[in-house]
């Protein structure tokens, strides 16, 4: 990832504007900590039924199921790897940043690990 979006990031989850949710990149006025990424971006959110690389996030149906990812579009403009957050130059019990903002994990817990590990993301 590139460290400058990293570094803006890690500001904004640690700043209190943002109400944590789980499972959507925002529903209402509560936010994933990729969600957070997207605001940053200054994109807007756009819930479609088909994949659209121009689009700040899309569906993706897999087993019966829908989830929403960041876009190729947000990955290439912030330099992430993963439209998740993993990072797989860690132990192959790596966990991905929707995981660990899903499970529980605070965004400062989360900001903490961003600018730890900005590099791999």
């Amino acid at each position: 990832m590139k460290k400058s979006w990293a570094m803006k990031w890690v500001k904004a989850l640690r700043s209190g504007k943002y109400k944590q949710g789980k499972e959507y990149l925002k529903r209402e006025d509560r936010y994933c900590c990729l969600g957070v990424l997207c605001e940053l971006t200054g994109n807007k959110f756009v819930k479609m039924d088909w994949y659209d690389k121009e689009n700040v996030y899309y569906i993706k149906k897999s087993k019966g199921n829908e989830e929403t990812t960041l876009s190729p579009s947000i990955m290439k403009k912030v330099g992430m790897c993963s439209d998740k957050g993993d990072n797989y130059n860690l132990d192959s019990n790596h966990s991905s940043l929707v995981d660990m903002n899903d499970s529980g994990k605070s965004f400062k817990q989360i900001a903490n690990y961003i600018k730890k590990h900005w590099k791999d993301l």
